[in-house]
């Protein structure tokens, strides 16, 4: 048994051998012993190929729907990520600019930070359960073009928006209106790019010289 970090609801199971490997997220911990057993019922019915019964799917959706709509068990607490400035940029002054741009300053800004470590695989994430976003400190760096800071708290943005959505028992992070509204950054094409080029360039710079350059 294993337990991730992520804030989102999410389960793993895998078989290897003669062990079965079950992982879960630190929000599910809080949620009865009632909903385990029936996301074990899931994923072992999906291990072994075979339909999940529609009653199981909606006893995990009403379950996890407390979450998602703020009648959590999971208590909110302070969490060790830096201020909205960074060394060289302001997540403030970005969010700022998106919202002008894209959504008429409609939107309430959430709280903005820096994460206090330079994580490898993701360079934000939006914490809904607290509405912060945050950001990767790899980024915060004035070498990196502006589209790429800009387009990464604008995706983040978006899973305000269009929040998570449970769908035959699968949660849609990314729906087709989400991916439709992503490309609509200006410099959508720009950033896909980045990341599939440079972004692994970064990464072996940093492993090579021990920091950002």
């Amino acid at each position: 048994l294993e337990i991730s970090s992520s804030l989102r609801v999410s389960h793993l199971i895998k078989w290897d051998k003669h062990t079965i490997w079950f992982r879960t997220s630190l929000p599910a911990l809080s949620l009865p012993s009632d909903y385990f057993s029936a996301v074990a019922y899931m994923l072992f019915s999906r291990l072994l190929k075979k339909p999940v019964a529609e009653k199981i799917r909606q006893k995990i959706l009403q379950y996890e729907n407390q979450l998602k709509t703020g009648k959590s068990y999971f208590p909110a607490r302070r969490l060790p990520y830096g201020a909205h400035k960074g060394r060289y940029i302001d997540l403030a002054a970005i969010f700022n600019e998106i919202n002008r741009s894209y959504f008429n300053d409609e939107l309430k800004r959430p709280t903005l930070a820096w994460s206090r470590k330079k994580g490898k695989r993701r360079l934000g994430f939006y914490d809904g359960l607290h509405h912060r976003i945050i950001i990767n400190p790899l980024l915060d760096n004035p070498d990196i073009p502006g589209f790429v800071i800009r387009g990464i708290v604008y995706h983040e943005i978006l899973h305000i928006i269009h929040p998570v959505v449970n769908k035959n028992g699968r949660r849609i992070i990314h729906s087709p209106i989400f991916k439709n509204d992503e490309r609509k950054f200006a410099d959508h094409l720009k950033l896909e790019r980045w990341l599939k080029e440079d972004f692994p360039k970064l990464l072996r710079n940093r492993k090579q010289t021990g920091k950002i350059c």
